[in-house]
């Protein structure tokens, strides 16, 4: 039976297999671009500063893309319209990387390019987030497949660049959006939110609930750790000789996110997310402290793999503390904690971060960022004592 917002069309397989297939190969694409780009800029000889600028003006382009497209899906009459128009636009913009490779050229590129690339997988998601609450499917086993996309899909790039160099990453990237846009088109059309109720979304309306403000305040201050990660661990293992090791230690940090997301509802009613949430900072601070330490890759990707369940369990949590607002906020609070984990606080993560590689070097910068995360995870504890948050039964 369908919906006012899902239109029967003449698609090759059902809507789970293309929102799954979507989930695979739309954040691989995104694992991609995270591991491989800062390879591709280190590659041309910029410091860590230049590197640093040239990651940070990502999530700042973010900030007003996922803005800006947010609200075209919206206002469009089918979402899935907005999807592929980002799609073909990622596509033509890959190749331009190929044109030029000076840094000014590089630094008007990517912000251009991460303007339209962030939005696009908070889109999808929005779309089966959407259709997901028919009942009809089950929002957990279908997004597994964007955990298998991150770990699995950036090990191909990372393949051909071994045989045929770092250049070869954006027609394997142009590969990848090409099978994004096949499967978008065989999706159900979703209509634009604003279609279906005249109640616009307002993200300032939140500003009143202490929970989500205390919340979203630590993890930008954790992200800010995450995002010297994500813009210089290639970096840091391409130093190491092991540059080919990247997509495999995607496969490392991401693969136990597969068993998050199934046994997640369980973990939080055993557990609740007060301690979920300590026990995610803690590993992200040990992880640090340990990379600063190690100059193995072997090494390394074990550390990775249990590192990356903090990470995971920041992220995977926030649907489900979605669930605690207002139905109608329930997507801004979405798109709220990606624009502060994925938007501002890789900005300053990125900027700070090279600037101090330069003086100290990338191990150093990891030792402190493991230590910032111990003093975080304290401030954490402290304020979950005085202010009983995250305690709520509606989280359990």
């Amino acid at each position: 039976m369908t919906t006012d917002t899902e239109k029967k069309s003449n698609a090759l397989c059902s809507p789970i297999v293309a929102f799954s297939a979507f989930f695979l190969i739309g954040y691989g694409c995104w694992g991609t671009v995270n591991s491989y780009w800062s390879v591709y800029f280190n590659s041309f000889g910029y410091s860590n500063t230049q590197i640093g600028i040239l990651s940070a003006v990502g999530p700042f382009a973010a900030l007003f893309g996922l803005i800006f497209w947010g609200a075209r899906a919206d206002r469009a009459r089918f979402r899935n319209n907005v999807l592929l128009l980002l799609c073909v636009i990622l596509g033509v913009l890959s190749q331009l990387y190929l044109l030029n490779d000076s840094f000014f050229y590089t630094l008007t590129l990517s912000i251009i390019f991460m303007f339209c690339f962030y939005p696009m997988t908070p889109v999808g998601d929005a779309m089966f987030l959407e259709y997901a609450q028919s009942g009809a499917v089950n929002y957990g086993k279908c997004r597994m497949w964007g955990s298998f996309g991150l770990a699995l899909v950036p090990m191909l790039p990372g393949f051909v660049i071994s045989r045929w160099g770092i250049r070869s990453l954006f027609p394997t990237y142009l590969l990848l959006i090409l099978m994004a846009i096949a499967v978008t088109l065989q999706m159900p059309k979703m209509a634009g939110g604003q279609s279906l109720s005249g109640e616009k979304m307002n993200l300032f309306s939140l500003r009143h609930d202490k929970q989500l403000l205390g919340l979203i305040c630590f993890l930008f201050l954790l992200h800010i750790t995450l995002g010297f990660y994500y813009s210089f661990f290639p970096v840091y293992i391409d130093n190491l000789g092991a540059a080919n090791l990247v997509g495999l230690n995607n496969m490392a940090q991401f693969g136990m996110e597969f068993l998050l997301i199934y046994f997640l509802v369980r973990l939080v009613r055993c557990f609740g997310f007060a301690r979920l949430y300590s026990f995610a900072i803690a590993l992200t601070a040990a992880r640090f402290l340990l990379i600063g330490n190690i100059s193995s890759p072997v090494l390394l990707l074990v550390v990775n793999l249990v590192g990356g369940v903090g990470y995971s369990l920041c992220m995977l949590q926030f649907p489900l503390f979605a669930l605690r607002t207002p139905k109608e906020l329930r997507t801004s609070v979405q798109m709220l904690s990606t624009i502060v984990a994925h938007s501002l606080s890789r900005f300053f993560g990125s900027i700070l971060g090279g600037a101090l590689s330069d003086v100290f070097g990338i191990s150093a910068v990891f030792i402190c960022a493991g230590l910032f995360d111990l003093l975080l995870l304290a401030a954490f504890v402290i304020w979950l004592r005085k202010t009983g948050a995250l305690s709520d039964p509606l989280l359990m």
